[in-house]
């Protein structure tokens, strides 16, 4: 019984004290008796892994196509297809061809975990995309409503720009995204020791061109005897007329919004340093509002004012 218990207790040790390591190219196990290890590799990184091993281990062996490193039993090395596997066994006396294999499967997983790029040229009509080896790069156009969609994507991956001549310019010493008033270009110089750049590029090539491609928003023009509203990528105008008792009801409505006028030749004005203006008269409201990329809160509140004075009109 004691015995017994001895080997349970000294298999819970040993299992406590294993290292295991699992990474989706790779697996590592090192315990107190062995050295396990398993990756899988794109097939372009195949030679650069034989010619690691070749160079620690001499020249393979080849049994049934596959490549064997081995030395009386002590360790395995096999490389097949895309994969290869290192099996060793512990033992007082072999210190240091663990340390030479525990150094190798390191090695191997530096060289398994590198980014593969592959060539892709994609080439449509409103965009295109040239994936090589050592550089990114696309082009993309686009109808000018679109354009504060894709600054939001670019911001999202790569923080606020500098505007440049009315250009939204994101650049590094990696990658430079330029963005104009209907086209957008990109550039990565890849690093081949960290992919983490071209997988954000991945993803904004993904929603730049998902945008491109889907219909932007399109013109609101309604036109009654009581009022007119045009609504369109550039500007927002509306236009009411409406009886003499109504015009107290509507200054309340906007105040509510945009706070006290101003008085100018008798006509009440709210304005904004000319991204919008607002002037209610004797029987009548003109809204006058200019769009740009960074006035989308304030669009939302005077679109808002639009619809409360329609439905406040009964229109």
């Amino acid at each position: 019984m004691k015995k017994y218990l001895l080997l349970i207790s000294l298999s819970i040790s040993l299992y406590s004290i294993a290292q295991k390591n699992i990474n989706k190219q790779f697996t590592v196990n090192d315990s107190p008796v062995s050295y396990t290890y398993k990756a899988v590799f794109d097939s372009s990184k195949k030679e650069e892994i034989i010619q690691r091993i070749s160079s620690r281990f001499d020249d393979p062996k080849i049994n049934r196509g596959d490549l064997v490193w081995n030395n009386n039993g002590e360790y395995e090395i096999v490389v097949y297809e895309n994969t290869v596997t290192i099996n060793f066994g512990k033992s007082n006396d072999n210190e240091i061809s663990y340390e030479k294999i525990k150094l190798l499967g390191q090695d191997l997983s530096t060289i398994a975990n590198k980014p593969v790029f592959k060539h892709r040229l994609i080439t449509k009509k409103f965009y295109v995309i040239n994936d090589k080896a050592n550089t990114y790069s696309y082009r993309g156009v686009f109808t000018s409503n679109k354009r504060e969609n894709i600054k939001k994507s670019v911001d999202k991956y790569f923080g606020k720009p500098t505007l440049l001549e009315n250009n939204y310019v994101w650049k590094s010493a990696d990658y430079d995204i330029t963005l104009k008033e209907d086209q957008i270009e990109f550039f990565l110089m890849k690093n081949k020791l960290d992919d983490s750049y071209y997988n954000q590029f991945l993803a904004l090539e993904k929603d730049v061109t998902e945008i491109i491609l889907t219909l932007g928003p399109k013109n609101t023009l309604i036109t009654t005897k009581n009022y007119v509203l045009n609504d369109n990528p550039s500007s927002y105008t509306y236009k009411a007329v409406f009886s003499p008792q109504q015009n107290d009801i509507l200054k309340k409505i906007i105040e509510t919004q945009f706070g006290n006028p101003k008085v100018n030749r008798g006509d009440l004005v709210w304005n904004d340093n000319g991204s919008y203006e607002i002037v209610l008269s004797d029987y009548q409201l003109k809204i006058n509002f200019g769009k740009s990329n960074d006035t989308e809160n304030i669009y939302q509140k005077i679109k808002e004012l639009g619809s409360t004075v329609t439905k406040a009109l009964k229109y």
